[in-house]
């Protein structure tokens, strides 16, 4: 899993590792998004750059990880 605190005031951009960390990545804690109402819909892939509301907590859990 991956979390990624906000603490500054302007939207932020993180990028997802690698492949060698997982096919998929799904929120499972979105403090801008406590229902993860838009959660639901994505499953980012390796690499993409996800923009993170000011003053918020993103938590993702890895979908598919690779044997060591």
């Amino acid at each position: 899993a991956l979390w990624r605190p906000t603490a500054t005031a302007t939207t932020t951009t993180f990028t997802l590792p690698d492949e060698s960390y997982g096919g998929a990545w799904q929120a499972v804690i979105d403090t801008n998004d406590p229902l993860l109402a838009n959660a639901r819909r994505r499953y980012p892939r390796p690499g993409t750059k996800l923009r993170l509301a000011p003053r918020s907590v993103t938590v993702l859990q890895c979908l598919t990880q690779r044997a060591p």
